[in-house]
């Protein structure tokens, strides 16, 4: 216990008799781990917390290739879909989705209402049920906004 006592009555020693260093480690010290907190926080949001829906480890996302481009993630055709979600044997359930959304004029000015293209059995994927309305049905042909 004597020698940690002796030990640190030297650091603080060392420390006041050269301010300029202990403030740069310090602040070096604080970007360093204000850094490290703020890229933890997008791997835990967006890699290690799971999805916000019931068996979130069955759902998969499917994208087109192009192959001449050799480019993915580009928009995949009705028709595509329909072939894909008629021939699939891996799938118990396929939906697809279009992000898009429309300006309304009102009279206090335009506002841009967010919306998206979903399938009739988009919601019995996620396993969600809609804050409003009800979902779509069989009845209900090709994409619907909501």
């Amino acid at each position: 216990m004597g020698t940690l006592w002796q030990e640190l009555r030297y650091g603080v020693r060392m420390v006041r008799g050269s301010p300029a260093v202990t403030a740069l480690v310090v602040g070096i010290l604080a970007v360093a781990i204000g850094a490290n907190t703020a890229v933890f926080s997008v791997i835990n949001t967006v890699l290690l917390r799971p999805l916000p829906f019931p068996r979130a480890d069955r759902l998969a996302k499917l994208e087109a290739i192009e192959s001449s481009r050799e480019t993915t993630g580009g928009a995949v055709s009705w028709l595509d879909f329909r072939d894909w979600q008629e021939q699939s044997e891996c799938f118990s359930s396929t939906a697809a989705f279009v992000l898009g959304g429309s300006i309304v004029l009102a009279p206090a000015g335009a506002e841009l209402f967010r919306a998206a293209g979903v399938t009739p059995a988009f919601f019995e994927v996620l396993g969600v049920r809609p804050m409003l309305g009800r979902t779509p049905g069989s009845r209900d042909a090709g994409p619907l906004w909501c």
